[in-house]
């Protein structure tokens, strides 16, 4: 499901924003509106392992990652 996320211009420091589908596992190519500069937004250090422990167990239970993203996306420039 798409949805609108705020992003900062590495190169002309402005923030614009774009509808997009995120997963946890991906790197976004996106392209500033105001300077055309191509930019990249790593998601890995917003990832977060989501885990279950039952009561009277001790094992826990993978469920997955989930995202939990700044309000703003800092973007670097693509090497």
């Amino acid at each position: 499901m798409h949805q609108r996320y705020t992003f900062k211009c590495w190169n002309c420091s402005r923030t614009y924003t774009l509808l997009r589908d995120i997963t946890p596992d991906q790197t976004l190519m996106v392209a500033c509106p105001y300077c055309n500069a191509n930019a990249v937004v790593d998601l890995a250090p917003y990832g977060k392992q989501i885990k279950q422990v039952m009561k009277g167990s001790e094992q826990e239970q993978d469920l997955g990652e989930e995202l939990s993203l700044p309000a703003v996306l800092p973007t670097t420039k693509p090497e």
